[in-house]
């Protein structure tokens, strides 16, 4: 699901987006607008390295609301990896998105 029209980034990012964040869990981009001089915050990415702690960042679901780790290793994540199923692209986009462009 998504906007029909063009909607202020501000507007998506409050109204639309946060209100599904859970507590606790950051939410990017993390500012409201972003520029040449200010591109905005570094994104955070699953199994990377948090440079002083050394732990990995991993990911989650929610159960009761709250995010757990989805496995505890590395290795474990690689198992997991391969249950996933592939997502397949359309080569043509539905006219329906020309109307978005």
């Amino acid at each position: 699901m998504g906007f029909l029209l063009p909607t202020d980034i501000t507007h998506a990012r409050r109204a639309w987006l946060l209100p599904f964040c859970p507590a606790g869990v950051e939410f990017y981009p993390k500012q409201e607008a972003a520029s040449w001089e200010h591109p905005g915050s570094l994104i955070r990415l699953p199994l990377g390295v948090h440079l002083r702690s050394g732990e990995r960042y991993p990911f989650v679901t929610l159960v009761d609301n709250q995010p757990l780790p989805l496995f505890s290793s590395v290795v474990d994540a690689l198992g997991w990896f391969s249950t996933i199923d592939r997502a397949w692209f359309l080569l043509h986009q539905p006219s329906c998105f020309n109307a978005i462009r």
